[in-house]
């Protein structure tokens, strides 16, 4: 199975400590938004290559699949609001959030119930799905509580501010948690820690996190204690008979 392949799979939500709800802004939306126009993007930096990478044809191929509303005028919260309610209108609600990278492109990925995933990267200029960060204190970030609040996901301030590359958020009961990376692995005595790679992957960002272990079998049985939920998040051991990893399809020998 191809990296591209894998980081559009599902999977199962990991075990994660509650936090404590907080009140969720005020929100202005209509329980159905107006359509607005629409546009399509992926990525921001992909429209204006005029002799893309081999990495970069993936993400052209994707130009055109999903459309968005776009910006016309008004309080940016509420453009924000509008925006996450009619993504859950189109694929069904909001199932995570995935924090990739932080400055300069503050990549994150949102996980939709169809199956879609809606990428979010190097800012375009514009007021779109680009312009969302997290990590923070700015404008950004607010934009970002407002988008996660209108799809059920109710988060502090001080809580977005605190997410890092790696961290997902998640619902669980009806409750917003954020799962951090460290928090995502369940560590052994056999298999240990080795390095972490950040880096493109297809022409999308991924995270690496690599291992080592004695063998095949204590590669596996790793693999199979850990509940992978993240898009472009991979757990990899390197054991004599090869390399043995597991993402959100599930296990697969590199």
């Amino acid at each position: 199975m191809n990296i591209w392949k894998k980081l559009f799979g599902g999977g199962s939500k990991p075990a994660a400590s509650i936090l404590n709800q907080p009140t969720a802004p005020q929100l202005s939306i209509a329980e159905s938004p107006p359509a607005g126009k629409e546009h399509a993007v992926i990525s921001g930096s992909s429209k204006n290559t005029e002799d893309p990478s081999p990495d970069m044809l993936p993400i052209l191929r994707l130009e055109g699949v999903l459309t968005m509303l776009e910006y016309d005028g008004g309080p940016g919260e509420l453009y924000y609001e509008r925006l996450s309610t009619d993504l859950i209108r189109r694929h069904g609600s909001l199932v995570g959030v995935d924090y990739v990278s932080h400055w300069p492109k503050f990549e994150i990925w949102f996980r939709y119930k169809d199956g879609a995933a809606v990428y979010s990267g190097q800012r375009t200029g514009h007021y779109d799905i680009h312009f969302l960060t997290m990590g923070y204190v700015g404008q950004g970030p607010r934009y970002a509580r407002h988008f996660l609040s209108a799809a059920g996901f109710d988060l502090t301030y001080e809580q977005i501010e605190s997410v890092k590359p790696g961290d997902s958020i998640e619902l669980k009961d009806g409750k917003t948690i954020i799962v951090r990376e460290k928090d995502k692995v369940v560590e052994t005595q056999e298999v240990v820690f080795d390095h972490e790679e950040k880096r493109i992957a297809a022409g999308l960002p991924a995270i690496f996190r690599y291992y080592k272990g004695p063998s095949k079998a204590a590669a596996e049985a790793f693999l199979m204690m850990q509940n992978v939920t993240a898009r472009s998040f991979f757990l990899c051991v390197k054991v004599p008979e090869g390399m043995f990893c597991k993402d959100c399809d599930g296990p697969f020998e590199a």
